[in-house]
């Protein structure tokens, strides 16, 4: 496999992508190494000071979170691959038989996107480039999404052939709405990654799976030049809003978490969300992560209480009847790390918690040993993993585990991870199409997977332009131990109730459905007020409410 690269110092990402390559069993890294840089687009004139001006001082500004942009020298094990320099300027006819003769599979452009059209004959199965936004990974990349004000920008591995050109991978990934250094190092630590399973995908495609594939997506094909003072101008005057806009209300509110809880509906009522009886946490505290079990004709309601003077949430649980709420909520497990996103299941008699324990950096199981009021460590389910949200059921005779993030310095928000097993106490394998879903708009789990008309169903989170905005249904079309493919086909927002901004759980039963949501609440008040007001002008039928705490 080739690999055209500039010569000099090359910034992180790029060497990160060069050593998992070489360091891959299956692939023998040949590097194409140009003598030159490529001209690029140039923004020097007046007509593009602002751009220049801001972009100066937001590189500088978020510099020491920019690792994946920095420039280093090359690595000594890179400096034994097999190299073949390319002369300065356009490839001669003398460089294109040098490419043939090395008999190359595919060649990997990373900053050289302008020589491909040449290169279209040198490789069995095409050149690849990495698209940002709507231009090459290495120039103003999504610059048009953020001064926009886009939510999303998409990023993609295309395949460039004679008879056109494919996407062999796609990803979209949240804009960050005030920095366009820290999206492009977001993006670009995440290349690595992408190419290896872009390699792993398409190796392990059928030539029917690969003819499918027609044409770059259309969000990719777009290319535009800079925007010029005025453009800028407008959008620097929107950040300034914004900004005055954010100090404002921190100062004043801060989010409020809280659950809905409603008897669970059927047919064309089960996922219009409204009518939720609310349950509001005391002063200092939210709730949020509902989880209902039944279990001998009894319901709990499992939740995060997320304590703000420790920073750090506990798990709660509730007995629910057919009247309402039996007793307090009260504090079933707590560690001295942050725990929430509960999953309660059985296993040979016993009942176990699967909780989110990212802060740990492993998944942690727990088993009740008075349930459901008390619970003790259990056992490491996957260890030296930072995930968030983890999900498991059992499908078709085997254990299924979806996690948002997982890695380390992974998008907690915008990937998602499968692994399986044969036992809900593993060995626990991850899928060799990880991350299975690359989309901010529904990657990170929203919930229990369900059923619904004979097809699972993934509850997904939509965290474009802000974590939890709303909650997105995903049919799960293919599981296997090979292949995942999962469809979005109804989003559920958050208009349940007046002045909620964001959903991101939905759960249920085979009697109640949970929701949560949240709401900005002045600083001197937890929302408890709201809430009374809320369950007050819910229908008569409504039989929940409020439990009182002292």
């Amino acid at each position: 496999m080739g690999v055209l690269v500039s010569v000099g110092k090359l910034p992180a990402w790029m060497l990160t992508v060069l050593e998992r390559i070489n360091e891959s069993p299956s692939l023998e890294l040949v590097l194409i190494r140009v003598e030159s840089e490529r001209a690029r687009q140039t923004s020097a004139s007046w007509r593009y000071f602002i751009l220049n001006l801001w972009k100066r001082f937001d590189s500088i500004s978020f510099a020491k979170e920019n690792t994946a942009l920095r420039l280093a020298d090359t690595p000594h094990e890179l400096n034994h691959v097999n190299t073949l320099h390319i002369a300065p300027g356009l490839l001669s006819d003398t460089d294109l038989e040098r490419l043939k003769a090395a008999q190359l599979d595919v060649i990997l452009s990373l900053d050289q996107d302008d020589l491909i059209p040449r290169l279209l004959d040198t490789a069995e199965h095409g050149v690849w480039s990495l698209c940002d936004g709507h231009e090459n990974a290495t120039a103003e990349n999504a610059l048009w999404d953020i001064v926009e004000r886009r939510d999303v920008s998409p990023a993609a591995i295309v395949r460039h052939t004679r008879t056109g050109s494919e996407v062999v991978y796609h990803s979209v990934f949240a804009c960050d709405p005030r920095s366009l250094a820290r999206h492009r190092n977001r993006v670009c630590s995440r290349w690595p990654t992408f190419v290896h399973q872009a390699l792993l995908n398409y190796s392990s495609a059928t030539p029917k799976q690969v003819r499918g594939v027609k044409s770059v997506a259309p969000e990719m094909a777009v290319q535009r030049g800079l925007p010029g003072n005025l453009q800028m101008l407008t959008f620097l005057v929107c950040q300034f809003g914004d900004g005055l806009l954010r100090k404002i209300r921190r100062s004043v509110f801060q989010e409020q978490w809280l659950i809905g809880i409603r008897h669970r509906r059927t047919g064309n009522d089960a996922f219009r969300l409204g009518a939720f009886n609310l349950i509001s946490a005391p002063p200092g505290h939210f709730y949020a992560d509902p989880f209902v079990f039944e279990t001998e004709g009894e319901q709990y309601l499992f939740f995060e209480d997320y304590v703000r003077g420790q920073s750090k949430g506990v798990i709660a649980c509730i007995q629910i009847d057919d009247s309402g709420f039996v007793g307090e909520p009260k504090v079933v497990l707590e560690t001295d790390y942050h725990l929430s996103n509960p999953t309660i299941f059985r296993w040979e008699g016993q009942s176990y918690m699967l909780p989110e324990t990212r802060d740990s950096g492993r998944i942690s199981l727990f088993r009740a040993v008075d349930f459901p009021w008390r619970w003790e460590f259990d056992r490491v389910l996957i260890d030296s993993v930072w995930a968030v949200d983890p999900t498991l059921f059992e499908h078709a005779g085997k254990f299924w585990m979806f996690a948002g993030g997982v890695e380390r310095n992974g998008l907690i928000d915008g990937e998602l991870f499968l692994f399986f097993s044969d036992s809900p106490f593993g060995p626990w394998v991850g899928h060799p199409r990880n991350p299975v879903v690359a989309d901010a708009r529904r990657a990170r789990p929203a919930g229990q997977v369900f059923t619904l008309q004979g097809q699972l169903v993934r509850p997904g989170q939509d965290c474009a332009r802000r974590y939890g905005r709303a909650v997105v249904l995903n049919r799960i079309e293919v599981l296997s131990e090979t292949q995942y493919r999962e469809s979005p086909f109804l989003t559920l927002g958050s208009d349940w109730f007046p002045g909620n901004i964001g959903t991101h759980v939905l759960n249920q039963s085979a009697n109640y459905q949970v929701v949560d949501g949240r709401f900005y609440s002045p600083k001197y008040s937890a929302g408890g007020s709201f809430v009374c007001f809320w369950n007050r002008i819910l229908p008569s039928s409504s039989c929940f409410k409020v439990p009182r705490r002292a």
